[in-house]
């Protein structure tokens, strides 16, 4: 019989979270590898690597009323969702409902990625003076 030795998981990051592992090493997944203001974990949601430097068509991109988000494709671990806000304060943010704020009018898939194109309703952006819109990713458990 042969022994085998545990693999031993990486150490966690500085604050007490578990790192996370595969294709991508993440690091620090609160860091910011790149320096572009955006975590290494939110790099990767969003289809980019957080080692390379910074991809400005990874952020989130408002025309109009067409609101445009990029997320990786082969992403199993990660959950995105469309918030807005029209204050910026905490405990403000609220998820954007599909058919009652938007609609989903493009998503397309390429080198990875993919973008969704929300079309803004009229009733969200005439009862509203000011909006904020944000993309947010969280690790599947």
């Amino acid at each position: 019989m042969r022994e085998t030795t545990p693999k031993t998981p990486p150490p966690p990051t500085s604050r007490g979270n578990p790192r996370k592992a595969g294709i991508i090493d993440l690091g620090a997944c609160e860091g910011n590898a790149n320096g572009n203001g955006i975590s290494n974990y939110g790099d990767y949601a969003a289809g980019g690597d957080p080692a390379a430097p910074d991809d400005p068509t990874l952020r989130p991109k408002l025309t109009g009323n067409q609101l445009t988000f990029s997320f990786r494709d082969n992403a199993a671990d990660v959950v995105r969702r469309y918030l807005k806000s029209g204050t910026l304060l905490p405990g403000s943010w609220t998820e954007m409902i599909v058919s009652t704020d938007c609609t989903v009018s493009t998503t397309i898939s390429s080198g990875g990625r993919t973008l969704t194109t929300l079309t803004l309703s009229n009733s969200l952006l005439s009862t509203n003076p000011w909006l904020f819109f944000r993309g947010e990713f969280t690790a599947t458990p």
